[in-house]
């Protein structure tokens, strides 16, 4: 595969993000894919049995990778002029970086679809085992059965699901600040975590700067769709998103502060 791909510049938008005009939910969605909140939850529900140090270097491993897919997705994206279907896809990479290029976009697509198959049912499961109080085998094995199904069922109908997966994927970046504002309460909870295992204020002040960072790229991305889509005037919409986020960090900062002084 030779270097074509790699060749379109992509250096100056890396240095200088911009995002385009009607690419503010791609973005959240882009966001709500790569850290996606219901991995953080199906890592606790498989993660009996393990100590803390292998629970760390499995999320550090799981991160990273997701990371860097996401990072080459979009390098690649910039080769990409239409995207009507994959068939143009696939024309497309075969123009920019020869033949090969189609052999690996298959074998990601193949790898998304089946990773995917695999973790769907079974964080499915986890839901009704730890929500619902099901414990017994044979009905959790309903419900992956039942997942799987649905999903088998929307490919051999040859519907294009593209729109719903895009919307999931900005609910998951919407919903990532309010996760991440409730793992904070709980870690720094005097009742459930022992003093011993609490974070030290270094720990605090790195959660409150994660946290800020997270709200504002939803509450941004958010914001800069809502323009978009009612054509409404921008001014002043910054210091709102800024406020809002200064707002929410300093009363989560206060809340952690009080229970550190209890």
């Amino acid at each position: 595969m030779d270097a074509g791909i790699f060749s379109r510049q992509p250096a100056d938008a890396t240095i200088n993000p911009v995002i385009p005009s009607g690419g503010e939910l791609l973005v959240l969605g882009l966001v709500g894919t790569t850290v996606v909140p219901c991995n953080l939850l199906l890592a606790s529900g498989i993660s009996k049995g393990q100590t803390i140090p292998m629970m760390r270097v499995g999320l550090i491993i799981s991160i990273l990778l997701g990371g860097l897919i996401t990072g080459a997705i979009l390098v690649a994206g910039t080769a990409i002029h239409d995207f009507s279907s994959f068939s143009v896809l696939i024309t497309e990479f075969k123009t920019q970086a020869g033949k090969g290029a189609s052999l690996a976009l298959a074998i990601g697509l193949f790898a998304a679809g089946f990773s995917s198959t695999i973790t769907a049912p079974y964080a499915s499961s986890i839901i009704a085992a730890t929500v619902y109080g099901v414990k017994q085998e044979k009905k959790l094995r309903v419900v992956r059965v039942a997942v799987l199904m649905t999903c088998f069922m929307i490919g051999i109908m040859g519907l294009r699901p593209i729109k719903v997966i895009l919307a999931v994927q900005v609910l998951n970046g919407f919903m990532l600040p309010l996760l991440v504002i409730f793992m904070i309460l709980i870690v720094s909870d005097p009742i459930l975590i022992p003093e011993r295992f609490r974070h030290g204020w270094y720990y605090n002040v790195l959660l409150m700067v994660v946290l800020a960072a997270v709200l504002l790229i939803s509450l941004s991305n958010v914001d800069k769709a809502i323009i978009s889509g009612f054509s409404t005037n921008s001014s002043g919409h910054l210091l709102i998103v800024y406020g809002l986020t200064s707002r929410i960090v300093i009363s989560v900062a206060g809340l952690v502060f009080l229970r550190e002084r209890k």
